[in-house]
């Protein structure tokens, strides 16, 4: 193997890590805002239930109401 060959493998192990570090940072990214979206929908999921309870305690009231 020549200087030249070395060189050569040596910008190409270069490029591969740079590539792969790039990649881990969008990897990271991407799973840092998948676990702020899963935050999201476990808390818009509780309100929803909240909002579900409350409709439901109302209906039964009403239905006390009108018996």
């Amino acid at each position: 193997m020549n200087t030249r060959d070395l060189k050569d493998t040596v910008d190409k192990l270069h490029a591969t890590n740079k590539a792969r570090h790039e990649a881990e940072q969008q990897l990271g990214e991407a799973m840092e805002r998948e676990k702020e979206m899963k935050e999201l929908l476990r808390m818009k999921d509780s309100m929803i239930q909240g909002k579900i309870n409350d409709i439901e305690d109302m209906d039964k009231s009403i239905s006390e109401k009108d018996q």
